[in-house]
């Protein structure tokens, strides 16, 4: 007699019967939470650019003058003791305290540039008060501006 024949034979009757192997798997919770880990580091540690920003510049249109559209400056400053008052300068014109004065210059802005595009910008100097600043921008859009904005102050 062999060797493995002895073996088997010292098992018994149970030397034909082996124990099913169990396949292999992979721990699917613990690689699903790693997955969304990482997507979640990369979406955290990602930067994004920033649109690239508006030039200012016409081109010019037949019969037109070209030239690049330098943006209306409003500027707001506070008059009397309390701030009750404001005085307007649009671009380096003399300043006014007529609102109807500083919707007829950016009426005849608006004229002169035939774009609605154009920027109006308004300044604001010092604690004015808020009414006075929606009415320039209110005047500005109703002259047919579309991108009225607002200067940041050096607060």
């Amino acid at each position: 007699m062999t060797d493995e024949q002895t073996h088997e034979d010292s098992k018994g009757y149970l030397s034909g019967l082996r124990k099913p192997r169990k396949p292999l798997a992979l721990p699917l919770t613990a690689l699903i939470d790693v997955t969304f880990l990482l997507l979640l580091y990369f979406l955290l540690t990602s930067t994004f650019h920033e649109p690239e920003q508006q030039m200012m510049a016409a081109i010019p249109r037949p019969g037109g003058r070209p030239g690049v559209l330098m943006p209306i400056h409003v500027a707001l400053t506070p008059t009397g003791p309390a701030n009750e008052g404001v005085s307007y300068q649009v671009n380096e014109e003399e300043p006014t305290v007529a609102l109807s004065s500083v919707r007829a210059a950016l009426a005849e802005h608006a004229r002169v540039a035939a774009d609605p595009e154009l920027p109006v910008i308004i300044h604001t100097n010092g604690e004015v008060r808020w009414e006075y600043v929606i009415e320039i921008f209110n005047a500005a859009s109703a002259t047919g501006f579309q991108a009225v904005t607002f200067a940041p102050t050096d607060n």
